[in-house]
């Protein structure tokens, strides 16, 4: 599965291509921008372009900005797709839900171990 910036890279060029800007540097003269800020955008070994790239390139390609933006935010914050539900039972509910999204059920919030392996 690709990775939030790798998926970012790829809307940001079907878009580009899509919208009918034929080169990077056709895009970036519209954008007035340079040409390698472009070709820096569409490539996910490079940083996550600003937000302020992302809302021109989507008011002039059509490109969704609801997705780009998130797409950058889940780029930047370094956090696997594979863990956002995880996160997000934690945010909403802490370790109870936590536990559920992770499938476990039946856990007892009041039961632990004490020393000498005891279940109190």
């Amino acid at each position: 599965m690709p990775t939030p910036r790798e998926q970012l890279a790829s809307i940001l060029k079907q878009s580009r291509i899509d919208a009918g800007f034929d080169s990077h540097g056709a895009l970036a003269k519209r954008l007035n921008v340079s040409r390698p800020v472009v070709s820096k955008a569409e490539n996910p070994a490079q940083p996550v372009p600003s937000d302020a790239l992302l809302a021109a390139w989507a008011g002039m390609t059509g490109a969704p900005l609801e997705t780009l933006t998130d797409l950058a935010h889940r780029a930047k914050s370094g956090t696997p797709d594979w863990f956002m539900p995880y996160l997000s039972a934690e945010a909403a509910g802490g370790h109870a839900a936590l536990l559920g999204a992770a499938g476990v059920s039946g856990a007892a919030p009041d039961r632990g171990i004490r020393a000498g392996g005891a279940v109190c």
